[in-house]
């Protein structure tokens, strides 16, 4: 009667992976995930050692308003163990706790999801930090705020700007304690951090990153697209160069471009390598604009018949080409943002400032001359689209329903997840395989032995318990 059992087993296993069936797995060490997740970018970490340098180095890792931008320098995967170089581009404040003293602030290689803008969840690091003159100066880090989506649901809509938990390091009771150590500051698995030094006013720094985490995707360069773009000019919030905006509308009018993308066989991921936009829009609200003249990042998005546009990208990583979804703002009232199916075009990075543009105080008073706005309509911008084919490498990790919280979606108060669900179930050698998608397998003895197929009919991204996802099926 076992054998029987058995062979039925296999033979049921064996017709599921040929008919692609869907499979959500949960064994005896598979952690239980929600029913679903929000989508993430597969990060630059991810492709070190597999893309060759030329097409990271300058891409944007991490981007935000009161840290400034992360960019790639260099790296190297040796088995294990990736060191990646980044330079690092701080903002400064001056704390009403700080005595006058500035805090400069910088961000890691994690990108932290705000309002409908997706983030990446990146492996623990080992951060050094070193000054323009190449002087070491981690010992000088005081304090450390942490971005973690991990494998959670967020905590509010599209509207919201943080909607997943942070922690706090510093030495002020009750927060975590610094985990700064002799060989770095310990930063762990994140979705975006704000790494704080009190005292220095830095205008760029050298972080160097040690990481030992596993090869976890397979990815190779299927072409390349090279594109020319102009700055933007319309609608939306452009922060402190707003008088800047409503000098060029009403001088030029709007403009907003679009690039077709021209997909290779085989590509199904693409990434976005683009200038920095020589000023920084948000992090200062008013005078005196300390931050106004650094480098940041910008929106850019996919897009399909012109008026169709994808949530806001804002940094480089790698994300599906063939589906994308819908911007909050485009939405209405649904629960969850509508798919863009097969999108067609690029909407390039959304700068008011072109890069090249020298810094004039005119961008944040709205008194350009004639010529200031005329280089700024006229400047030409370079940008790269690689596209690449992605595939995952291990077997071990969870197929996930991916969905992104719309304008009326709100956090049930005890949203069962699929484990939960599996409690509740009578627990036969298999569940039925007829039907719907949503159907589970629970097979705790040998699901090693078995590969995790690519589930049919299910938009679905593919994590590990640490919430980075690394494959996306459709």
């Amino acid at each position: 009667m076992i054998r029987s059992r058995l062979l039925f087993l296999f033979v049921t296993l064996a017709l599921l992976a040929t008919a692609g069936l869907p499979a959500y797995t949960l064994g005896a060490n598979t952690q239980a995930m929600p029913d679903w997740l929000e989508p993430r970018g597969i990060s630059v970490l991810e492709l070190v050692g597999q893309v060759p340098e030329s097409y990271l180095q300058g891409t944007i890792l991490s981007y935000g308003d009161g840290d400034g931008i992360a960019v790639y320098q260099s790296g190297v995967r040796d088995g294990n163990a990736v060191t990646v170089t980044a330079t690092l581009y701080p903002r400064v404040t001056i704390p009403p706790w700080s005595n006058g003293a500035p805090l400069s602030s910088f961000g890691c290689l994690g990108q932290t999801p705000h309002f409908d803008h997706p983030g990446t969840m990146v492996p623990k690091s080992i951060l050094r930090v070193y000054d323009a003159s190449g002087a070491d100066v981690t010992a000088q880090i005081y304090s450390m705020y942490l971005a973690h989506m991990d494998t959670r649901l967020p905590s509010g809509g599209p509207f919201q700007p943080l909607r997943y938990p942070q922690d706090h390091y510093s030495p002020v009771a009750g927060d975590l304690p610094l985990p700064l150590t002799q060989e770095g500051l310990i930063i762990p698995a994140n979705s975006g951090c704000r790494v704080n030094i009190l005292g220095h006013d830095y205008r760029v720094l050298t972080g160097v990153f040690t990481m030992e985490f596993e090869p976890t995707v397979r990815a190779s360069v299927v072409g390349t697209q090279e594109a020319t773009f102009q700055s933007y000019i319309g609608v939306g919030s452009v922060g402190i160069f707003t008088d800047l905006m409503n000098q060029l509308r009403s001088t030029y009018g709007d403009r907003h471009e679009r690039i077709p993308l021209s997909v290779p066989a085989g590509a199904d991921f693409f990434l976005l390598k683009f200038p920095p936009m020589p000023g920084d829009p948000y992090t200062d609200k008013e005078a005196p604009f300390r931050n106004a003249d650094r480098p940041s990042a910008g929106t850019y998005r996919l897009s399909k018949n012109v008026s169709e546009l994808s949530t806001d990208l804002v940094f480089s990583a790698a994300f599906p080409l063939h589906l994308a979804w819908r911007d909050a703002d485009q939405s209405g009232s649904s629960e969850f943002l509508p798919v863009m199916w097969e999108p067609t075009d690029l909407a390039p990075p959304e700068y008011v400032i072109p890069a090249g543009v020298p810094y004039d105080p005119c961008f944040t008073t709205g008194n350009c001359s004639s010529s200031v706005l005329r280089q700024i309509y006229s400047a030409q911008m370079n940008l790269q689209i690689i596209y690449l084919q992605v595939n995952r490498m291990s077997a071990d990790k969870q197929w996930v329903p991916l969905k992104m919280a719309g304008p009326s979606w709100y956090p049930a108060a005890a949203a069962p997840t699929r484990a939960d669900d599996a409690l509740n179930q009578p627990m036969p050698l298999m569940a039925t395989l007829v039907g719907s998608s949503t159907h589970q397998i629970f097979l705790p003895y040998i699901i090693k032995d078995i590969a995790n197929p690519s589930p049919s009919g299910c938009l679905c991204g593919y994590f590990d318990t640490t919430g980075r996802m690394l494959d996306v099926a459709q």
